[in-house]
């Protein structure tokens, strides 16, 4: 909806084989095949599971309500690509409107990697950030808070917490 309705131009990023012929098909933003994890170059193994939206890098998601569900993935190995590194890779503007960050488990590390990492020029005004219940829910509220985000909207989404910078 973003994309067709109101000219959106974003960057996409999605591991798993399962959707790239629907979204190179379907999606007119940039898309990229590598894992954005907390750091760049790094050939992970990564579960690709029977319900295709519960498939994360093997060793996150243990703690959510979906473990099960990838207990018995095929692993395949994928290339990974940190927030900030595909960012200047698709040119993205300094100043970005909204950034939404969905990966089964490792959120934090990205997170942290994108607000540790040297050189990152960039800012968000509003972040979606799937939490699961999981503690690392806690750990990112505090990694936001420290780095001048509010929380906003908890009861709009099961699963996701809203995250608003106003200084921006």
């Amino acid at each position: 909806m973003l994309e067709r309705e109101y000219g959106w131009k974003g960057i996409l990023a999605e591991p798993n084989p399962v959707w790239h012929d629907q979204l190179f098909e379907n999606r007119s933003c940039h898309i990229t095949k590598k894992c954005v994890y907390s750091k760049s170059g790094v050939m992970v193994d990564f579960l690709k599971t029977l319900a295709p939206d519960l498939a994360t890098v093997k060793g996150f998601g243990n703690d959510d309500e979906h473990r099960d569900a990838r207990k018995n993935a095929e692993t395949i190995q994928v290339e990974t690509i940190s927030l900030v590194d595909m960012l200047n890779e698709y040119s993205a503007p300094e100043i970005i409107d909204y950034m939404s960050v969905d990966t089964e488990g490792t959120e934090y590390g990205i997170i942290n990697s994108f607000f540790m990492q040297n050189q990152n020029k960039y800012k968000v005004r509003t972040m979606t950030i799937e939490h699961n219940f999981t503690p690392m829910r806690e750990r990112v509220l505090d990694l936001m808070s420290t780095n001048g985000y509010e929380r906003v909207f908890t009861d709009v989404s099961r699963w996701d917490d809203f995250y608003v910078n106003r200084s921006i």
